[in-house]
């Protein structure tokens, strides 16, 4: 029983340093330019669906409800891989910081001049005025404890912040303490 609790925490970590240094690899790869991007046409509300489905179990699982409205948003010229990497974080960071029971909206829209929107809202903790120019910075944490305990690298949203610049778009993010949060992925048509 002993041997069985000290190879869970064993392992607990060794997924953790996976996770880190598989970030930090990409995240490596994204700033040097080792992987440009790799134009397609791209559906953003097809992806954002994907991600929003691969993610429905840690919803339920918190009993979170999570939707995605898919409006008629266009194709854009994007990297897929590169969307979904940024989408996957920004909903997996929704589903971890919202409380049980909460919501997750995912939303694809026209952008502005012929590009698209995915908008991602949740009803968690909200950020803290104070945190929200450093959010996209490697290893910051709002919440230091809280990070942990769910397990984040510290990565993710800068992963997010040089993919989308990587492909031109932005992802500015609104938030009040204590409301929730909304990040809106900006893409240009091309």
């Amino acid at each position: 029983e002993l041997a069985s609790r000290f190879l869970g925490k064993i392992r607990t970590h060794a997924e953790r340093m996976t996770a880190l240094v598989g970030d930090l690899l990409e995240l490596s790869r994204i700033e040097s330019g080792e992987r440009p991007p790799q134009w397609e046409a791209v559906a953003p509300g097809e992806l954002a669906e994907e991600v929003a489905e691969s993610l429905a179990d840690l919803a339920e699982r918190k009993e979170i409800a999570l939707t995605h409205e898919k409006r008629e948003a266009p194709l854009v010229v994007a990297d897929p891989e590169r969307l979904r990497l940024i989408l996957h974080n920004l909903v997996d960071n929704a589903l971890k910081y919202t409380p049980d029971r909460g919501q997750v909206r995912v939303r694809t829209e026209p952008g502005p001049e012929g590009g698209a929107r995915v908008v991602v809202e949740d009803d968690g903790p909200g950020i803290a005025a104070e945190h929200l120019s450093r959010i996209f910075e490697r290893f910051y944490r709002v919440d230091k404890a809280r990070s942990r305990e769910l397990g984040g690298t510290g990565l993710g949203l800068a992963i997010v912040k040089h993919s989308a610049e990587g492909m031109g778009a932005q992802v500015p993010v609104e938030s009040v303490w204590g409301q929730g949060s909304r990040f809106t992925l900006t893409l240009p048509a091309d």
